[in-house]
């Protein structure tokens, strides 16, 4: 496995400038606020891993703040001092590095791994990574509109480029802008100072720019010490139908009534019925799913009657209110409260037997067998062949899915790369593997209900079963 393995979309950075005297030493010393947020986590060895597969195993002296044995890494990827080391923690006892060069962005990693690995070097694309660059504020009161990235930048993804840039901050906070291929320029950056104020931008010294290939590029933000800096809130700050969805309520007055539609108030309508459409799935607090409709004509929801099937009449009977929250797509979650405006979460899983006594409609599945190479400790990265792209279709390039066997549930994250058709499971396979028992032989069939692409139920199944 070659590429860097994260347990999530976002990790927490922080960054080193390289002296000509690091390199001559056997230690580099941690930010001490990285060590006090995370040095309970941290294990005793540890190791530091590139892009090209490249793993240094180092040791974390936590009481001095250092980790060490990095001389021979600095000897091997011959560093002279002036480089920034940007690192990314995901909470395991392995710590992802790029290497920024002294003209501002990510250099060519060399072709060549530790000296006790037994595999070859990986290749670095732009596809698989993204690449990077720096620039650093040198008048911290200036509102800047636009960067020119360093020209070696440039020689290896202008190709890529497009006009129209996406801008992603680290809370999550989108802002459009563009580039010229002229004049080798972004620009749009202004939207950011507004979006995070000029008090908060104030204190950032240094910004790092990751282009991942396509239109977007996810700026972080440090400060003078290298700590990372990042923005709070969230993208939903501001309220907007796409952003955060809109809500209603209804209120039952005949408790015994099986209803199959509702008539939203026309506020509700006001504001969002432009972007209703005709076909609506409703999701329970338990994960269940069901298809609906909305009709413009009448301003009404219908199929509303399958959730009474679904959770089972007993239950329906001690629902006094319904809160429905519309996310601006085609999805209505649906919120349960009792008589006193207590919410009653309903029992089960997505995959669990239904009020009815039915079980839900399998939508899909994907298999696993489970190899040798999947019981190492090491083993966190598992391929999904693509003998199931259907189903590995339906997911974002980074989605969790939830797991189900028994009373146990787990969650895998898993990365869908597009660029050359691979879909992993980049984390949450070793605690799946231990806590079902899992052997070498084992075939694990992943099954999911219609509408629900992100909840599986697992069979694990011998050899000769299948």
């Amino acid at each position: 496995m070659r590429s860097m393995e994260s347990t999530g979309i976002v990790a927490d950075k922080f960054c080193i400038l390289l002296t000509f005297e690091d390199t001559k030493s056997n230690k580099l010393k941690f930010p001490a606020n990285f060590m006090l947020k995370y040095s309970s986590l941290l294990d005793d060895s540890m190791e530091i891993k590139l892009r090209n597969g490249y793993i240094q195993p180092v040791q974390v002296d936590k009481s001095k703040c250092q980790m060490k044995g990095v001389k021979w890494f600095f000897n091997t990827l011959e560093l002279k001092g002036g480089e920034l080391l940007v690192f990314e923690y995901f909470g395991r006892s392995r710590i992802n590095l790029y290497i920024i060069g002294s003209n501002g962005t990510e250099i060519r990693y060399p072709d060549r791994v530790h000296i006790l690995q037994r595999c070859s070097p990986g290749i670095v694309t732009l596809a698989d990574g993204g690449w990077r660059f720096v620039t650093t504020r040198s008048d911290l009161d200036a509102v800047i509109d636009y960067i020119d990235p360093p020209a070696a930048f440039i020689d290896r993804c202008g190709f890529a480029l497009p006009k129209r840039i996406i801008y992603l901050l680290s809370n999550g906070k989108k802002f459009v802008g563009s580039y010229d291929s002229e004049t080798c320029r972004f620009s749009g950056l202004k939207s950011m100072f507004d979006i995070v104020g000029l008090d908060v931008i104030h204190g950032v010294r240094t910004f790092l720019f990751t282009y991942d290939g396509t239109e977007r590029i996810v700026i972080s933000a440090f400060d003078s010490q290298y700590n990372e800096i990042v923005f709070q809130g969230t993208p939903l700050c501001m309220v907007t139908l796409a952003d955060g969805g809109w809500r209603f309520v209804t209120t039952r007055s005949d408790l015994d009534a099986v209803i199959d539609y509702i008539d939203p108030p026309a506020a509700f309508i006001d504001r969002c019925g432009f972007a209703l459409p005709k076909r609506i799935i409703y999701l329970l607090s338990n994960g269940k799913k069901f298809v609906g409709s909305y009709d413009s004509e009448t301003c009404r929801f219908s199929g509303l009657k399958s959730m009474f099937d679904i959770v089972g009449l007993d239950v329906i009977h001690g629902v006094r209110t319904f809160l429905f929250t519309y996310d601006g797509t085609e999805r209505i979650v649906i919120s349960a409260f009792d008589s006193q405006y207590n919410e009653i979460v309903f029992q089960g899983t997505p995959l669990c037997m239904d009020g009815n006594g039915n079980y839900p409609l399998v939508g899909n599945y994907f298999q696993i067998t489970v190899e040798t190479k999947h019981m190492l400790d090491d083993c966190f990265v598992v391929d999904i062949s693509n003998e199931y792209t259907e189903v590995c279709e339906q997911w974002e390039n980074f989605q969790c899915i939830n797991v189900y066997s028994g009373n146990g549930c787990w969650r895998l994250l898993v990365r869908k790369r597009d660029d050359y058709n691979r879909t992993t499971i980049e984390d949450g396979w070793q605690k799946l593997r231990d806590g079902l028992g899992l052997i070498v032989g084992n075939i694990c069939v992943f099954e999911c209900p219609l509408h629900s692409f992100d909840q599986f139920i697992i069979r694990v199944l011998e050899p000769d079963e299948y």
